[in-house]
């Protein structure tokens, strides 16, 4: 978790994982939120091949804002949020 943390102008593509960008949630002492994701260009994501699909941005933080962000060819969703109360997508 963190507290305000600010990703912009980041171009991120072809992840290891099942998302490009991935704010997650913290632990239930160390809470991730008010976080600024903006002004980003993201993918490609993933193959189009059976179980090598990924995303574009998982988004889990509460309390922030993901807005002017260029997600292409994200073989999966361009962007998921998770139980993020009190954030605003743009």
């Amino acid at each position: 978790g963190g507290q305000a943390q600010i990703i912009q102008h980041v171009d991120a593509y072809e992840p290891r994982g099942w998302a490009i960008l991935q704010m997650a949630e913290g632990d239930p002492v160390h809470r991730c939120s008010a976080a600024l994701i903006e002004n980003n260009n993201i993918g490609p994501a993933g193959e189009d091949v059976e179980g090598a699909q990924a995303g574009g941005i998982a988004m889990a933080c509460s309390n922030s804002v993901v807005r002017k962000n260029n997600i292409t060819d994200a073989t999966s969703v361009g962007l998921s949020v998770f139980g993020a109360p009190g954030s605003t997508v743009e």
